[in-house]
């Protein structure tokens, strides 16, 4: 069985704390190239108010899947996909970002 990390759509994965700041530094940042060292690294970030965060606390036995969203790291699409974890007493949200491509708008022929 593979690791979710590992498969080639997974984009990055971090951990937020309860207070939904980054605890974690983004697996895969080296392949991030041109963006603010802040967002390359992200550890104390907040993102308390993203719904990946709120949806995965309100319904801390559930995986939540977000909407489509373009990302503040590459400005591509993206959804995330994330579960709040309880380790040793300490819950954390994780979190990982999967590359989402819009197929709908391929084949849309506009003709005047």
């Amino acid at each position: 069985m593979a690791k979710i990390g590992l498969l080639s759509f997974v984009k990055r994965n971090f951990v937020l704390d309860e207070c939904g700041y980054q605890i974690s530094d983004e697996d895969r940042s080296d392949e991030i190239i041109g963006r603010l060292e802040v967002f390359r690294k992200g550890k104390g970030l907040c993102w308390k108010n993203r719904q990946y965060f709120v949806k995965a606390m309100q319904q801390p036995d559930q995986i939540y899947v977000s909407k489509p969203y373009r990302s503040l790291i590459d400005m591509q699409l993206c959804l995330t996909i994330s579960k709040v974890v309880r380790a040793n007493g300490v819950i954390v949200v994780v979190c990982f970002d999967m590359a989402y491509h819009d197929k709908s708008t391929e084949s849309v022929q506009i003709t005047v």
